[in-house]
C-alpha cells in the first residue's frame, strides 16, 4: 500500500466477526483480534458481517475497542431484532459521511441478519468520494440458499 501523499488510494476491510462465539470457543475473541487488526492498519473504512445483537451487548464489544478511531454509519435497521447485522465503520480522521441506506433481504433470512448497508463517503484529504457497500447473503449452499442470494442480488 502506498503511503505517498499523491496516491488516492482509499482503504477498506472487511469481517465476517460471527459475533455469537460461546466464551468458551477458541475463536471467542475474533472482536479483539479484529480490533487489532483495524487500529494497526487503519483502513479508512470497514464493513462487518453477523454483528449479532448478543455481540453488540458485550460490555467489550468491536466498537468500544475501536472507538478511538472510528464512528459507525448510524444506519437504522427495520428487521424484527432492529439490529444492523451488515454495519460499517468508518476513519472520522479521514473521512466524512455524507449518506447512507441499509436495505433488508427478503426471503431467506436466518434470524434477520441478510441485509445490505451503504454509505457514501468523501475523503477529508481531497474531496474524493467513493461508496462502501457492505452484505451478507444467505448462506446455505441448496437450491434454496442460490436462489435466495440471486433474489436478493437483484432487489
Amino acid at each position: 500500500m502506498c503511503n505517498c501523499k499523491k496516491c488516492d488510494a482509499v482503504r477498506v476491510m472487511s469481517f465476517n466477526i460471527w459475533g455469537n462465539c460461546p466464551k468458551e470457543t477458541t475463536i471467542a475473541n475474533r472482536d479483539d483480534n479484529e480490533a487489532v487488526i483495524l487500529l494497526r492498519y487503519l483502513p479508512d473504512s470497514a464493513g462487518f458481517q453477523e454483528c449479532s445483537p448478543k455481540m453488540r451487548g458485550q460490555e467489550t464489544n468491536i466498537f468500544e475497542l475501536i472507538s478511538s478511531e472510528y464512528d459507525e454509519v448510524p444506519a437504522i435497521a427495520t428487521n424484527e431484532k432492529q439490529n444492523n447485522f451488515t454495519p460499517i465503520v468508518y476513519r472520522r480522521k479521514t473521512l466524512r459521511l455524507l449518506d447512507y441506506g441499509w436495505h433488508y433481504f427478503v426471503g431467506l433470512n436466518d434470524g434477520g441478519s441478510k441485509s445490505i448497508t451503504w454509505a457514501l463517503f468523501e475523503k477529508l484529504e481531497d474531496g474524493k468520494q467513493f461508496i462502501h457497500i457492505n452484505t451478507h447473503y444467505f448462506w446455505k449452499g441448496t437450491d434454496a440458499g442460490r436462489a435466495a442470494r440471486v433474489t436478493n442480488t437483484g432487489e
